[in-house]
């Protein structure tokens, strides 16, 4: 599912970035949408790995790599890292199309470039979460895909199954990736304070205030 959410995180860019005009009157819906379409096809793909799952089997724990699931385990797994390659790819193309057509805004229009501004900040936070998780899935899926080739150096079930769960490292994503949220929040959290002070901040002179205002936002740009 992080997979997923990692795709329909760059879906939810995609919106920002070409439907700008409407993307923040209809955020709401537009990640309800996204968040509905996530969840179906990763149920999809979850009825897919275990629709041969044997019920009858008895194991110490449970584990969705069994013998009749791993051929489809593996394809799963491979349909992900794909997803998560693309995924990836399409946000650094997001990421310079936005910059591209905040250069190519002309200077009237003050509303649709603090919007480019505020996604192309949106998209700098959200790039080391994005990293790690490209990086770690990547390793994950690439050695779960190769499990179907390496079953066949084991004598026993039993001893394919505790190899498998050696794999299992998820644990180590889900403990670290809330550590680089909690960054992100509070970096963006300080980057709204530092933007508010700066609009509050009071000129020497008040006739000059909207004017040098207008100006900082294109200096940054």
């Amino acid at each position: 599912m992080n997979s997923l959410l990692h795709c329909g995180m760059s879906i939810e860019r995609s919106l920002a970035t070409f439907r700008s005009k409407s993307y923040t009157d209809n955020s709401s819906s537009n990640g309800f949408a996204v968040l509905l379409i996530m969840v179906i096809f990763g149920l999809s793909l979850t009825i897919f790995s275990h629709h041969r799952y044997n019920m009858q089997s008895h194991s110490i724990f449970c584990m969705s790599s069994s013998a009749e699931t791993l051929n489809d385990v593996t394809t799963m797994t491979l349909i992900l890292l794909l997803c998560d390659i693309i995924a990836f790819l399409y946000t650094i193309v997001l990421y310079f199309v936005n910059a591209r057509k905040k250069r190519r805004l002309s200077y009237g229009n003050l509303q649709m470039k603090s919007h480019r501004m505020e996604n192309e900040a949106a998209y700098k936070l959200l790039m080391p979460l994005i990293i790690f998780h490209l990086a770690f899935f990547i390793s994950f899926n690439l050695a779960v895909g190769s499990l179907k080739k390496l079953q066949h150096l084991f004598n026993r079930e039993s001893d394919f199954h505790v190899f498998i769960s050696a794999l299992y490292i998820v644990p180590i994503y889900t403990f670290f990736s809330p550590l680089i949220i909690q960054k992100i929040l509070v970096r963006g959290s300080r980057l709204r304070k530092e933007k508010l002070q700066e609009v509050r901040r009071v000129d020497p002179n008040e006739n000059d205030t909207y004017f040098n205002m207008y100006r900082n936002m294109w200096q940054k740009a």
